[in-house]
């Protein structure tokens, strides 16, 4: 049965491997099969190249990868020297890896094989004290209810963002429709997934972006406690100004916000004596019985009001200021 099956991979590689020269895709042999032609290979975080053929089966979750020469194993798993190995391939690595004592974990677009236990191993040289931590995570300013965890004490944590592999889709709805993901892989480099799909990926603390719409994601801290933004998290327009949810910032000076759509998408926010109307794209706001003419005019994105932040800061009389680390900008309110 084993040989069948090695004859009838070495048919499809073969043969997809011939169609991908052709073509330049991966197409699939049936609905329960995904091929990726080249995932790139690591073993033990060194990068060893990539596979000839990568079959996954949707209904079972099993995995098959192979390279075509035994001078590919060997060079992956040099230990395949001390045992009787056929001279004609394809080499199934999931079956070499098993046989050696490797742990293995799948993204689509990475293979990663390691040997110390059950975890992904991080080199030496980039662990000060592991520590994985939850994180929030916002797309392109929205917030979403993926899974991610981030390695905190490491040199690079951005490097070390893990998301499970059936959340994906959550991230990237678009650019993963009609994939198939492997069932029960826990961890899936989401930085590997952003350079697949073109996107910026920044974090701060446990705060994860991740962006393709050229647009500055934005962090607000009030007295020193940063904020929490539930749906959408903000962002800064041209030529620099910084635009958050009204209802999401409004409650954390105590104010109550009312949508007014009979007198002309008006939005409302009051608190005791305090009344501040804004109009969406206009940048004409009413305060306490005056009129004013502001810089930048509300805006509506994702069913969320976004205010400009300085109009009501200024007219509730805290103190802003802002500056841009690591491509976040960190806005930060204070009382007077």
């Amino acid at each position: 049965m084993k040989k069948q099956t090695r004859r009838l991979c070495s048919l499809i590689l073969t043969l997809v491997l011939a169609l991908s020269m052709m073509v330049g895709t991966a197409t699939t042999a049936s609905a329960a099969d995904t091929f990726n032609l080249t995932p790139d290979i690591y073993v033990d975080n060194v990068k060893m190249g990539k596979a000839d053929l990568c079959v996954s089966d949707a209904d079972t979750g099993e995995l098959e990868v192979y390279v075509q020469t035994y001078r590919q194993l060997s060079g992956i798993f040099p230990k395949v020297k001390d045992y009787n190995v056929s001279a004609s391939g394809p080499y199934d690595l999931i079956y070499w890896a098993d046989r050696l004592g490797y742990s293995y974990s799948y993204n689509i677009s990475t293979l990663y094989f390691w040997t110390d236990g059950d975890v992904l191993h991080l080199p030496d040289d980039q662990v000060a004290d592991k520590g994985e931590v939850p994180a929030t995570i916002y797309v392109n300013g929205v917030r979403t209810n993926a899974s991610v965890f981030v390695e905190t004490k490491v040199k690079d944590p951005k490097a070390y963002i893990y998301v499970p592999s059936v959340d994906i889709p959550k991230l990237f709805p678009k650019e993963t429709e009609g994939l198939i993901f492997v069932q029960g892989v826990e961890k899936s480099s989401l930085a590997d997934w952003c350079e697949r799909y073109g996107y910026t990926l920044t974090i701060y603390d446990n705060i994860v972006f991740v962006n393709n719409n050229k647009e500055t994601p934005v962090v607000v801290t009030l007295n020193g406690t940063r904020m929490d933004f539930p749906y959408y998290g903000g962002t800064v327009i041209s030529p620099g100004y910084t635009m958050l949810p009204v209802a999401a910032i409004a409650r954390y000076f105590g104010c109550e916000v009312i949508w007014e759509p009979e007198y002309g998408s008006r939005v409302s926010i009051k608190r005791d004596n305090f009344w501040l109307a804004l109009w969406l794209n206009n940048s004409t706001y009413w305060i306490n019985g005056s009129y004013k003419t502001g810089d930048v005019a509300p805006f509506a994105r994702n069913g969320t009001t976004l205010v400009p932040v300085r109009i009501l800061t200024n007219e509730l009389g805290y103190d802003v200021s802002w500056r841009i680390s690591n491509g976040v900008c960190l806005v930060d309110i204070k009382s007077k």
